[in-house]
């Protein structure tokens, strides 16, 4: 009985430093968890991504105006994130992997080839291809 509860005790042992050595060895071959970041060191897996206006990392969500998507097919509701700086507008669109940079032709309106920003009734729509795809609630 001692003899089957003593051997039961080192399997224990010996099976929880094995686990301990996979876990560290897991953890420096793959890196940090979350630690992904872009060609130009934000953070993406924090939601962190470049801005050309600001020449920085951002969170569009946090520093950027919502635009919500007026597609009602989704089964999913996204939004687009708007920074107007100076004479450009910079638009983050959740089906790009990239931003758009828009000039300034009016007052309110901005362009860049097929998209268009343009304000009406104190919103922002930005408007793709002619079709207003998003709006700022």
């Amino acid at each position: 009985m001692k003899s089957n509860l003593l051997l039961l005790s080192i399997v224990l042992l010996f099976g929880c430093n094995m686990n301990k050595s996979s876990i560290k060895e897991q953890n420096t071959t793959s890196g940090l968890i979350g630690g992904q970041k872009d060609s130009h060191g934000c953070l993406t897996s924090a939601g962190y991504t470049w801005s050309e206006l600001e020449q920085t990392c951002i969170r569009p969500f946090e520093k950027g105006i919502p635009l919500e998507s007026l597609d009602s097919t989704s089964s999913y509701q996204t939004a687009a994130f708007l920074l107007i700086k100076d004479s450009l507008a910079e638009v983050f669109i959740p089906e790009k992997p990239y931003h758009l940079i828009l000039k300034q032709e009016h007052k309110d309106s901005y362009y860049y080839k097929n998209y268009s920003l343009l304000k009406e009734n104190h919103h922002w729509n930005l408007v793709i291809n002619k079709k207003k795809k998003y709006q700022e609630k």
